[in-house]
């Protein structure tokens, strides 16, 4: 019987955003991201503490979307924000201390 176990990957390389370009927010305290790539593999754009993350062949592209994805998934929660479940009120809040209107 042979055991395989799973490491978890190790980021590539880390980067801090100070700015998102053309939003109505700005960032209180930069995004620390990480930034991934198996071989020949999509680029894995992620932030631990938002939990947000987009993949991509193209790293700008992966960016890109990334970028988007925390703009998208901060505005879902804050226009749903009276129906949010504890968890999700919670995870509001995470973004709250990274983003807030112009």
């Amino acid at each position: 019987m042979s055991t395989h176990q799973v490491m978890p990957a190790e980021p590539t390389a880390s980067m801090a955003i100070y700015r998102l370009p053309d939003v109505p927010y700005r960032l209180k305290k930069p995004l620390l991201i990480e930034i991934e790539r198996d071989e020949s593999g999509p680029y894995v754009v992620s932030e631990p503490a938002t939990g947000v993350f987009h993949h991509n062949l193209d790293f700008g592209a992966a960016l890109t979307g990334f970028l988007r994805t925390v703009v998208d998934e901060f505005e879902f929660l804050q226009g749903h924000q009276s129906n949010l479940s504890a968890a999700l009120g919670a995870e509001l809040e995470r973004f709250r201390q990274y983003l807030e209107p112009v």
